[in-house]
């Protein structure tokens, strides 16, 4: 039971989910109508509007947030459309997390309701536009969430509501998409730990972090959790102007492979390539994926790990993997 907004009647809540089905069933009604009228009663009959039922009614989490598929699944689809590699390079497209957005979001109020609304409602929006993306052609998607943990209240007491709707937020703005459609998120640094049930609960089929700069002890928290899906570690700073070797790069990614299973592990910066000029940006990208090759050789090795004959094969094909950001990185442009 619940209040009819603001007054002191109280209604059961409807509950929705995604096999809810409506229909007329209006034989109640009818029978007490005609109950009054045999008493002489002239009948004025009230039904609720379409909007308010649905105002006043609730969804249940688990059935209508989720995709389709759980992850093992929706791995097998997504390497039977793109033939990923061991070891997959990937791109950040990041989310600027300036002083001006910041100052932004928290000064942005709305008295007529909550926040868990709000993101509900534009996670609806979020939803639809993955759709029409994923309509037009495109194959990976990547919707951020950043301010997961860095936008959460000063108590800690506030947290597990905060975390609860949010996490639903992102899985509603998600979970339209096919199961062969792979959704990437990113996360800046932050104290992942603190969090580390909410980031599994998002369910992205691979997440890249911020890493390089803690020299990969930021993953450490992942792999003693247990963490279930795709993870990219980054593997350099775009904040700096330094370009990495690809010697570098390798000695991070097997610190990497020491905590999460290297079948799981992503190649990928830091972050978005926006602070770096065009000439460093190809440099660096070039090591990135020479590294990423020398692993996906070493995993092809007997007894080097995952990958065997599909590792090689899939550095020729995978228009994501290995082959393609090659050809970015040496001038055909960075996306």
């Amino acid at each position: 039971m619940t209040k009819w907004f603001d007054t002191n009647y109280h209604y059961l809540v409807p509950e929705f989910d995604a096999a809810t089905r409506f229909r007329l069933a209006s034989g109640r009604l009818l029978a007490e109508v005609a109950q009054a009228r045999s008493l002489g009663h002239r009948v004025k009959v009230a039904l609720i509007g379409p909007l308010s039922f649905l105002w006043l009614g609730k969804t249940r989490h688990a059935d209508v947030d989720r995709r389709a598929s759980p992850y093992a699944v929706r791995q097998a689809a997504q390497q039977a459309r793109f033939n990923l590699p061991s070891y997959p390079t990937t791109t950040i497209c990041s989310f600027p997390q300036t002083t001006a957005i910041r100052a932004a979001r928290a000064a942005f109020k709305r008295e007529d309701q909550p926040h868990s609304t709000t993101a509900l409602q534009i996670a609806l929006a979020i939803r639809d536009e993955a759709s029409d993306l994923e309509a037009a052609g495109i194959g990976i998607l990547q919707i951020d969430e950043p301010a997961l943990r860095e936008g959460l209240p000063p108590r800690r007491a506030a947290w597990p509501a905060r975390l609860d709707w949010s996490t639903h937020a992102f899985r509603v703005a998600a979970c339209g998409v096919r199961d062969d459609t792979q959704l990437h998120t990113h996360m800046c640094y932050a104290e992942f730990n603190d969090i580390l049930p909410q980031i599994a609960a998002l369910d992205a089929d691979v997440i890249t972090i911020e890493t390089s700069r803690s020299d990969m002890e930021l993953l450490r928290g992942f792999g003693d959790f247990g963490y279930p899906n795709a993870i990219g570690p980054g593997v350099y700073d775009i904040h700096s102007p330094r370009v990495p070797s690809a010697g570098d790069i390798l000695r991070l990614m097997r610190k990497a492979a020491d905590v999460i299973p290297a079948r799981q592990l992503w190649v990928n910066p830091d972050c978005g390539l926006k602070t770096r000029g065009w000439a460093k940006t190809r440099a660096a990208l070039a090591n990135m994926v020479e590294a990423a090759r020398l692993l996906c050789k070493e995993a092809a090795w007997p007894g080097g790990g995952v990958g065997g004959e599909h590792a090689t094969r899939g550095l020729r094909s995978a228009p994501y993997g290995a082959q393609r950001f090659h050809e970015l990185a040496t001038g055909g442009g960075v996306t």
